[in-house]
């Protein structure tokens, strides 16, 4: 293994430690944060039946509050109607976080259901006193039509019970359409009466008497309901209806179209609540026209052959040209600007401003619930059921905050206890850090001799093959002394002349006899005999050959000899210095397996099982 092997793999440990620091920190922070909100959120689900309470105690107090004024309301109406029929009392309770509402007259310290246990006249007062609650608690225009809301009253108490609606109309601002068949004359000098009636061809009226109007418009500015106007629409051809402020009576026979010029006319202008069979016969087109304050006018129309079927138009004073013009597609659509202008519109999908004739009963047919909603007891009172709704909705939270948040601290805390040897992991890379900046340097040493020993081992051999060499030129003979060649030319060039002349002399050699004819090896043997005196001649006069000169060893070699001896020298010191490092090396494998023991054999970072070859020099690295 390299230095940088070593610190690389020391400088992993540091980065592993510090990642898994880091993840411990994020843990603590989240552990906090979730204890934190755990017990917040157990405080909260501690306060509950207390916050239950204190909701009920606010609801209690606001609808005391409000169900007082109601109840004065109600009482008085009803005992100026119909005296010695008790108090009407509104009852609030809450139920499953839900406000509920009970109406009940008390009698002689006894509660009866309005609905089942009273008369139909007691009923009939009562549930006109509602719709004036109920439209007093929105932002809607004051207008109020009662259709045949005293069918079930005796004669002898209509006065009294139109009495009572006049004050009421006065007293809350309200405009009221007053729709009855009873006579005249008990209606007179208590409200305004508008006669609905026909004509000698048979078609409806509707005419008015001076003496029979009370009140009238102070100027153009004052809110309210001019005329209604009513063209080809069911039984009127052409009806022009004036209306007045205050309380007004509508009067006429029966089956004269009174609830269709007042009650009809206003729920398909304000509610989009029509078909063809609000045209008169024989007609294609109905329009119903309202005259509003400022001089405006809106109108409705429904044709049978014209797409679209309905179209709401608006006027100013007696211009023909429509300011806004919207045709409607679905039924009971109703244009904006008409609902803003107009000011009649359903709350909770309640029709309260137009009574009906055939279920003259108000409010009081519905469910409890549905009545507090209606009538909102109290302003305040209608905030609290959001606000209950809301601590519901932040209670499930909680209980959902303290399940998770508790199997989530469970599981932190388990972790957390596993990352616990981390406590002592950055003073034991320190050591290691220490301990491999000793070894990164001992292994940089044991290199470095280890590149020595391997120039000592190349010197040796370079010395052993130098020794060989000197020992063959010890077995040299010596070099002959130089001496003056000029001689030894001459006598070159006397055997060159002697050769040319033994080659003119030396007569030509015989061919080869065959062995077994001697004959011919004879007679060779006489030639050379022949010539063997002037072949002596000739060699007798050659130069005599040189001495062989004296070597001796030179400088040069010499020093080689000198280098190869101190070469022999280092190698012996670095083979010493080679067993030191050896014994370094030695001990940081036994510091190492120490390691590899305290930290249980397994990697703590991973924790993946480590083995003890993987911490050696030799052994092979661990890697994530």
């Amino acid at each position: 293994m390299d230095a940088n092997a070593i610190r690389q793999k020391v400088k992993q440990l540091e980065i592993s430690a510090a990642k898994l620091e880091g993840i411990r920190a994020a843990y603590l922070s989240q552990q906090n944060s979730l204890m934190d909100s755990v017990g917040q959120a157990k405080a909260r689900q501690g306060l509950g039946a207390e916050i239950t309470r204190i909701f009920e105690a606010m609801q209690t107090r606001a609808h005391e509050r409000s169900v007082g004024a109601f109840n004065r309301l109600l009482t008085a109406v009803l005992n100026d109607v119909l005296p010695g029929e008790g108090n009407v009392r509104l009852l609030p309770e809450i139920k499953n976080n839900t406000t509920w509402l009970d109406i009940v007259i008390e009698n002689d310290g006894e509660a009866g259901d309005v609905l089942e246990g009273e008369g139909g006249a007691v009923t009939n007062v009562i549930s006109t006193g509602l719709q004036f609650a109920a439209l007093s608690r929105t932002n809607n225009r004051r207008l109020m039509v009662l259709d045949e809301a005293d069918c079930w009253v005796k004669p002898d108490r209509i006065a009294a019970f139109i009495r009572v609606i006049a004050q009421v109309s006065s007293q809350t601002n309200t405009q009221t359409f007053f729709i009855s068949h009873h006579d005249p004359d008990l209606f007179k000098e208590l409200v305004n009466i508008v006669h609905i009636d026909r004509d000698e061809q048979g078609e409806v009226i509707a005419f008015t008497n001076p003496d029979e109007i009370l009140q009238h418009w102070a100027d153009p500015t004052e809110k309210g309901v001019r005329a209604i106007e009513l063209i080809n629409f069911r039984k009127h051809s052409h009806t022009y209806v004036p209306c007045f402020p205050g309380a007004t009576a509508f009067l006429g026979p029966n089956n004269n179209g009174k609830s269709h010029a007042i009650a009809s006319a206003l729920k398909v202008v304000a509610y989009g609540e029509s078909t063809d069979s609000v045209i008169k016969r024989k007609c294609d087109e109905a329009r119903v026209i309202f005259h509003l304050e400022n001089n405006q006018r809106i109108e409705w129309s429904r044709s049978r052959t014209r797409a679209p079927v309905v179209i709401y138009r608006l006027f100013q004073g007696d211009s023909t040209e429509a300011l806004m013009e919207s045709p409607v597609k679905g039924r009971n659509s109703v244009p904006d600007w008409v609902v803003e202008l107009l000011g009649v519109k359903k709350i909770d999908d309640l029709n309260f401003q137009v009574g009906s004739q055939k279920a003259p009963v108000f409010l009081l047919s519905e469910s409890a619930p549905r009545r507090a909603q209606i009538l909102s007891v109290g302003r305040e009172a209608s905030h609290l059921p959001k606000l209950m709704k809301s601590y519901n909705v932040q209670k499930s939270a909680d209980g959902e905050v303290v399940t998770l948040g508790e199997a989530q601290l469970a599981k932190l805390g388990y972790q957390l206890k596993q990352m616990n040897t981390l406590d002592n992991i950055y003073e034991v890379v320190a050591n290691l850090t220490m301990e491999s900046e000793e070894l990164a340097e001992a292994v940089e040493s044991q290199e470095t001799l280890t590149n020595i020993v391997q120039r000592v081992a190349e010197t040796s051999k370079n010395r052993a093959k130098i020794l060989q060499e000197a020992k063959a030129l010890e077995d040299v003979a010596a070099s002959p002394e130089l001496v003056d060649t000029t001689s030894l030319q001459r006598l070159t060039g006397i055997l060159s002349k002697s050769t040319l002349w033994c080659d003119a002399v030396v007569p030509t050699m015989p061919d080869v006899p065959d062995l077994f004819d001697l004959q011919p090896l004879v007679l060779v043997g006489k030639k050379l005999g022949a010539i063997q005196p002037a072949i002596f001649q000739s060699l007798d006069e050659l130069p005599s050959v040189p001495l062989m000169p004296e070597l001796a060893i030179p400088s040069q070699l010499l020093k080689i000899i000198q280098d190869i001896d101190v070469k022999s020298r280092q190698v012996l010191q670095c083979q010493a210095d080679y067993d030191v490092t050896s014994a370094a090396v030695s001990a940081q494998d036994l510091v190492l397996e120490k390691l590899w023991v305290s930290l249980g054999q397994e990697c703590p970072a991973c924790g993946a099982p480590l083995s003890n070859t993987m911490l050696s020099s030799n052994g092979a690295p661990h890697v994530h």
